[in-house]
């Protein structure tokens, strides 16, 4: 292994030291323009650890190749309940709506629908119900942690199969007063 030793003069070594100075201020200045600012994360990105755009790509993928529906076309249970107590006309919100099976369900019993998702291809192929059912619904392609939701306009806001905390404060700030939230989330029980 060899050894280097600089002999360096007085005005030598004060040159040495300034293009070393310059060089690592260069290069520190160099690290800290290619440092990029890290996006902000959605929730669901915080409390998922998931990418959403890889969420988007993979539910856009899933239902561009499925042949067929992904969930059953009845509504679930709780959906057809709520139907006894919710006023016709009502404004209902479907929060991550999928294929639409609860949007077309509850338009179908006289309600303007709302339908969000993050999934284009999904809310396509719910479009495509209403139409077969000669129903009307809206859809919003839309992140539903990031959806900004209209402050006190919705009589109904429904969320099946799909819960996360994050979406109380949105749930809240949607609804109107006296309004109706129509709700199933899968247990461990369910999931097995």
């Amino acid at each position: 292994m060899r050894k280097r030793i600089y002999n360096l003069k007085n005005n030598e070594w004060m040159i040495f030291l300034l293009i070393a100075l310059v060089f690592g201020a260069f290069q520190s200045g160099a690290m800290a323009t290619e440092k990029k600012k890290k996006p902000r994360l959605s929730s669901y990105e915080l409390l998922s650890g998931d990418s959403m755009e890889e969420d988007v790509n993979q539910w856009d993928a899933t239902y561009a190749q499925a042949t067929g529906l992904l969930y059953p076309e009845e509504p679930a249970q709780v959906v057809v309940d709520s139907m006894k107590v919710i006023p016709k006309n009502s404004l209902v919100l479907d929060i991550a709506a999928a294929e639409g099976r609860h949007s077309v369900f509850m338009a179908k019993h006289g309600h303007r629908v709302e339908s969000v998702d993050i999934s284009e291809k999904a809310l396509q192929r719910a479009r495509k119900i209403a139409n077969k059912n000669k129903v009307k619904i809206r859809t919003i392609v839309a992140d539903v942690f990031t959806f900004k939701i209209q402050e006190n306009h919705y009589d109904v806001i429904a969320v099946v199969n799909f819960f996360n905390r994050a979406l109380i404060p949105i749930i809240k700030k949607g609804l109107k007063k006296g309004g109706y939230v129509v709700m199933e989330a899968d247990t461990f029980a369910n999931i097995k």
